[in-house]
């Protein structure tokens, strides 16, 4: 049984209600204690996300504990607790136990972030029975809450929330519980209140929750010709670049970056798609650019993948070398910083101010151009038609692979598997959904084995240049070589599996069901095609 909210009208005589309530049911009042609460979640809602609600608490008096309490949103169920004072950035920086080590699966390397902050008086009511034992609680929550992230400049005003009266059960006595409901449920005054407080204060806060995913969310008109859909997506990318921007300058958690990266790159995906949809000399020049600030990103990304995997890489060590990989790790997180300097710089250089501002406007008046005899098509046909052009390629490129083939042959259709990828991601709003999904499914499949391939490879090289460079500069000692050593020998046994395992995995794409689905995405589109004024103009 979980939590039962109520929420207690302003300017209600709410003495008098728990007196009446008492009279019914033998009630013990605690003395009322202020807290200072603090909400907490990721930037993308990972915890929220998870039904999940964490809030740092702490008495507001001198020498008072702080704790840090993880509930479950629906049910109000304590998940975890633990004593501390000042949160840090990261869950693995907690101390190990049941919270942090439940945690860390939902947060994964995201920061941990304060939201919004409340002071609470709070007074609680405990149901005793005949043994003068707590079967059950009242929780009465008076809040305030001042937003933390206040626009440069302004100042936010403190805010009263609505009184909420809480039912806490205790394991063990549900039935305690039950009454108090009844009886709280039979004051004319009171109302059902869904949310919590903490609930509360975080929709009062300039940030909504679930206001941002990194799972790309569109929703395309079938009514849209192919330049306006083409556009859209391309607005909605850049706008993810603009949320991620301040956690790229700032370097909050490697998420950032990552997805800031990954719009870079669908954009330049469906630009080059938008050949002969979008105006091609603008098309030509901004997918330019947006590759020269994938270029200036990869640095970082490529180091911050590397300090990501230091402590797989320690734990996969034999147990004489675990420990000594911290030369390895200084030197990485010593280029990372340096990086991520030039990053900055180049952020806030006129190359990409001009960019951004160039790029919108141009998006919001793109013009017409007769070399882009699609721009008035529907959007579903020239969408399907792009999609099963990627797909062929696709089929194409991956049959033509054997045990004879190049590493370099595994990493070209890496490339185009990302880019049918993009293409189901950025248009598939415009196909059903049953078809869509599972040619992404099968498709992830295929993405996973060759992304395994090429990332041994890569951190193998990495792990290889970074050893150069310790022994150079003279800043290692043997066990660390060795630990280097033993890592590049298991990530090469590793990218053998991965290519041992490609062909197998590429069969389970390269089926009948899967060309099937895209067939019917094409034949969609085609059908769209044959029914608009451009189609019936064409025959």
């Amino acid at each position: 049984m979980g939590v039962r909210r109520f929420a207690f009208p302003e300017g209600g005589d709410l003495s008098s209600l728990l007196a009446g309530v008492a009279t019914r049911t033998p009630l013990v009042t605690d003395d009322e204690v202020r807290v200072v609460r603090t909400l907490y979640d990721t930037f993308d809602w990972r915890i929220w996300g998870d039904d999940g609600l964490l809030e740092h608490e702490r008495p507001d008096t001198p020498g008072g504990e702080g704790h840090l309490v993880w509930r479950r949103r629906s049910s109000g169920e304590v998940l975890g607790r633990l004593e501390i004072d000042d949160v840090p950035r990261f869950v693995t920086e907690l101390r190990s136990g049941r919270l942090a080590d439940r945690l860390a699966p939902v947060v994964d390397v995201r920061a941990i972030e304060p939201l919004t902050r409340l002071t609470t008086d709070r007074q609680t009511l405990r149901m005793i029975d005949d043994d003068d034992k707590t079967v059950a609680r009242v929780v009465v929550d008076r809040s305030t809450v001042v937003p933390l992230d206040r626009p440069h400049g302004t100042r936010a005003e403190p805010r009263t929330l609505q009184t909420t009266i809480e039912v806490v059960p205790v394991r063990g006595y549900p039935k305690a519980a039950k009454e108090l409901n009844r009886l709280l449920e039979a004051q004319v005054t009171l109302r059902p209140q869904a949310e919590s407080s903490a609930v509360e204060a975080l929709r009062t806060n300039r940030r909504r929750p679930g206001d941002y995913s990194s799972k790309l969310a569109l929703e395309l008109s079938s009514t849209m010709t192919a330049s306006e859909a083409w556009c859209t997506v391309l607005r909605t990318l850049l706008a993810v670049m603009h949320t991620n921007e301040d956690g790229v300058r700032h370097d909050r958690d490697p998420e950032f970056l990552h997805d800031y990266r990954v719009a870079i790159r669908r954009s330049r995906s469906v630009l080059a798609q938008g050949k002969g949809v979008l105006p091609d000399a603008e098309r030509r020049q901004f997918a330019d650019e947006l590759r020269w600030l994938g270029g200036v990103t990869s640095p970082v990304r490529d180091l911050d993948v590397e300090l990501l995997e230091l402590p797989t890489y320690d734990t996969s060590l034999p147990t004489s070398l675990r420990g000594s990989l911290q030369p390895l790790a200084d030197w990485l997180q010593a280029r990372q910083r340096a990086a991520h300097g030039d990053l900055v710089a180049a952020l806030d250089g006129e190359r990409y101010r001009e960019l951004l501002a160039a790029y919108a406007t141009w998006l919001d008046h793109p013009g017409h151009d007769p070399r882009a005899p699609e721009a008035a098509h529907p959007s579903s046909a020239v969408a399907a038609a792009r999609i099963a052009k990627a797909f062929r390629r696709v089929v194409r490129d991956g049959r033509r692979i054997d045990d004879t083939s190049p590493p370099e042959s595994l990493h070209d259709l890496r490339k185009d598997t990302k880019k049918l990828r993009y293409a189901l991601e950025c248009y598939g709003s415009l196909f059903p959904p049953e078809t869509v999904r599972p040619i992404v499914r099968h498709l992830k499949v295929l993405q996973d084995c060759l992304g395994e391939f090429q990332d041994c490879e890569v951190q193998a090289l990495s792990l290889r240049t970074a050893a150069d460079a310790l022994l150079a500069e003279q800043r290692t000692q043997a066990a660390t070589l060795m630990a280097i050593g033993h890592l590049v020998e298991h990530l090469d046994e590793r990218q053998a599996e991965a290519r041992a395992a490609f062909n197998r995995t590429f069969r389970q794409f390269d089926t009948d069901e899967v060309g099937h689905l895209v067939s019917l995405v094409r034949d969609h589109g085609r059908a769209s095609l044959a029914a608009s004024p451009a189609g019936r103009e064409e025959h």
